[in-house]
């Protein structure tokens, strides 16, 4: 939902710079590269969040692997293996 919505954003803010050439409202310099270094900068964030999230699933399933592998539970170990190494 979040990339979404960041896609509709950037849409919105290009839309809107269009419209306002179209119209004679040309925003400064400034003001443009304002928006996009903001822009820019909320999906470095959710990037760096999406990062985090994934390293912290990637821990939970490394001690539930260990876990299940003392309790000699083999098939659980097996299908967490599979979904660590696609998270990685």
């Amino acid at each position: 939902k979040a990339r979404r919505a960041n896609g509709n954003a950037n849409l919105i803010a290009t839309t809107s710079t269009i419209m306002g050439q179209i119209f004679g409202k040309e925003k400064p310099l400034k003001e443009v590269l304002r928006e996009n270094k903001r822009m820019i900068n909320r999906a470095v964030r959710e990037l760096d969040r999406e990062k985090a999230a994934l390293e912290r699933e990637e821990k939970r399933l490394q001690i539930e692997i260990k876990k299940a592998a003392k309790e000699n539970q083999m098939g659980a170990v097996k299908i967490m293996a599979k979904d660590l190494v696609r998270t990685r």
